[in-house]
């Protein structure tokens, strides 16, 4: 059974490119050639597709400004490969945030182009493997700065506020959380609001994840010693 494909390039010679490096496939077949992204919703309509391989230079837009196309179209649209001109590690990570489901660099070969068509419309993510180490070192950096924001954060909670957090990320509820301090449920709760408010968490899911990110918690050793300011 073939995969269906529409391509979307704004330029002829992109177009002309991508359609003949995909038709020489056995499995693909390009079903439709279009040069606006808008244009495969309406693509879809009117022929059964299985992916969109579409050029980013024909959005002529930065890659987080596909969302809302790429949603508009969830319902209308396949799954989307873009063939990516900037290859840094924020971009492949935008297109990825905006709904993409595979991104290869404008320099892929024939074998590695199929090899995302395939990867993708079998329902996977794909990023090319030159794309990919840098993507993942980015990440890494980017969350460890992110857990020493929040471990910034940590050092504003009080002695008693790191030993409600503590507790209640360990998984006891309210009451069994005065219980074990010897105070109120009520004073539970007003504690449990200031730290929302220091911390800038919403509800219990946030708390017990920043517990643990921050370090405050650790999920082999158990809770860290409460030591903090106040």
């Amino acid at each position: 059974m073939s995969i269906e494909v529409v391509v979307c390039a704004s330029l002829a010679i992109t177009r002309e490119g991508l359609r003949t490096m995909l038709s020489a496939a056995p499995r693909v077949s390009v079903v439709e050639v279009v040069t606006d992204p808008r244009d495969c919703f309406a693509a879809r309509r009117t022929t059964h597709s299985d992916l969109v391989v579409a050029d980013l230079s024909a959005t002529t837009r930065e890659p987080g400004e596909m969302t809302p196309w790429l949603r508009a179209g969830s319902e209308t649209c396949p799954p989307v490969l873009v063939v990516s001109h900037e290859t840094t590690a924020a971009a492949t990570n935008a297109l990825l945030e905006a709904g993409v489901r595979g991104v290869v660099a404008s320099d892929a070969d024939s074998v590695e182009m199929i090899r995302a068509v395939e990867t993708v419309a079998s329902g996977n993510i794909y990023v090319m493997p030159s794309l990919a180490g840098d993507l993942i070192n980015w990440l890494r950096a980017r969350t460890a700065i992110v857990d020493r924001v929040l471990q910034v954060r940590a050092q504003t909670l009080t002695r008693r506020e790191r030993e409600i957090l503590v507790t209640l990320a360990l998984g006891n509820s309210l009451d069994d959380t005065a219980r074990t301090l010897f105070i109120s449920s009520s004073t539970v709760r007003t504690h449990l609001y200031r730290i929302r408010q220091k911390l800038y968490v919403r509800d219990r899911a946030e708390l017990v994840s920043f517990a643990f990110r921050a370090g405050i918690v650790s999920p082999v050793d158990g809770p860290a010693a409460p030591a903090a300011a106040g």
